[in-house]
């Protein structure tokens, strides 16, 4: 080309070379003049005079090398606005050339309280084609993957991703990335979430991969502050043949699980399902610890879920509880037991077991006199007697 069009409009438009001569140079696909001297400091400016005109994106486009930084301009929370822009044309060229001017440094990006929103931005128009670079990226860095779950705005631009792949192909592999790192990232206080996400948004053949890696992970999990909490999540999420398997070998353990500080939780979610059978069989396994787990904080809570949750589960504790009269005081000056007992002698009315009820009741009034001298104990004392009209007028408290 003998003279642009720019170069002959300049000396009429030179103080508004980026709108009337930018546009007319894109409309021969040329590129205006100075654009190809554009660094990373005057990259601002530059695009801020184009911000309102698409010529921007095809400028951007010609730019064959611009000498400015994409991921910076990502990470700056004006010029990320202006690359948003450029992705708001929805054209694939300029996507695709952004796509690969970020995509070794994804992570960098995703992190970044700026950069993380134009990640979002990115997915929202990427193609099939252009995610699955993406989601490439990610496999073949799975440990810096991870890392950037554990990050806010990581976690929070990972989980918009796995939300917006809910019903493509893509989403499986998504998971099976995420199943790479699971107990990593369900034992993260932040990482958890994105799992959480693929749990809740995806379809149970999408999750199969995740679920199946649960199962053979949920001890590592239960016994986790993080973890207990996420795998409660996948237990409301799974559905059956799996969540069968994974109910049961939870139940199996319940033993043990009841006495970690995080695993009692775990037990006492199942609990709360209704699963008779499920439920039957972590009784079976608590009932040689019913006493010991009363006198702890996750314990107690444990014996008292298995007192609501049914009138097996009622009977079990109590007809414990009546086979030792001392440490069933003992119980009762507790500050965690003591709970436990309120409990029992709550439910057995409730369930009309009167016999049960009042059995407790004479093993406790008898020691009424040491009880109303405790403060857990008075509490027990007090319940037995607003259950027992009979009791009101023993014991002044």
């Amino acid at each position: 080309m003998n003279q642009s069009i720019f170069s002959q409009k300049s000396s009429h438009n030179t103080s508004n070379n980026s709108c009337i001569g930018v546009q007319e140079c894109a409309d021969h696909n040329e590129l205006p003049l100075g654009y190809n001297n554009w660094t990373n400091e005057g990259h601002s400016m530059c695009f801020n005079d184009l911000l309102d005109q698409s010529v921007a994106a095809l400028c951007y486009s010609y730019l064959p090398n611009p000498g400015f930084d994409v991921v910076k301009l990502a990470k700056n929370p004006k010029s990320s606005r202006i690359l948003e822009k450029l992705l708001e044309l929805n054209n694939y060229h300029y996507i695709q050339r952004i796509l690969n001017d970020v995509l070794d440094s994804f992570f960098e990006v995703m992190i970044d309280d700026s950069g993380h929103s134009f990640f979002l931005k990115l997915v929202e128009f990427c193609n099939d084609a252009q995610m699955e670079q993406i989601l490439c990226t990610f496999h073949l860095r799975v440990d810096l993957f991870a890392q950037t779950a554990f990050m806010r705005h990581g976690s929070k631009a990972i989980q918009m991703l796995i939300k917006s792949l809910k019903k493509k192909p893509l989403a499986k592999y998504c998971s099976e990335i995420v199943s790479v790192k699971l107990v990593e990232l369900m034992t993260h206080r932040t990482g958890r979430y994105v799992v959480e996400q693929c749990f809740h948004v995806l379809n149970e053949k999408q999750n199969e991969v995740l679920f199946r890696r649960v199962i053979s992970c949920f001890k590592e999990l239960a016994t986790s502050e993080s973890g207990c909490a996420s795998l409660n999540v996948c237990i409301n999420c799974i559905t059956n043949p799996l969540k069968k398997e994974l109910l049961e070998k939870i139940a199996s353990q319940s033993g043990y699980f009841a006495s970690d500080p995080w695993g009692n939780y775990v037990v006492q979610h199942l609990l709360e399902l209704g699963d008779e059978e499920i439920s039957r069989k972590i009784f079976s396994q608590l009932e040689k610890q019913y006493l010991s787990l009363a006198f702890k904080r996750g314990g107690s809570h444990v014996v008292e879920r298995c007192i609501q949750s049914g009138k097996s589960g009622m009977i079990s504790v109590v007809d414990v509880l009546l086979s030792d009269a001392k440490t069933l005081v003992q119980l009762a000056k507790d500050p965690f037991g003591n709970y436990v007992i309120q409990k029992a002698l709550q439910s057995t009315k409730e369930y009309r077991e009167e016999m049960r009820h009042q059995a407790l009741a004479r093993v406790l009034m008898a020691r009424s006199s040491v009880l109303v001298n405790n403060n857990p104990g008075k509490h027990v004392i007090i319940t037995i007697r607003n259950l027992n009209p009979v009791y009101q007028s023993v014991s002044n408290i």
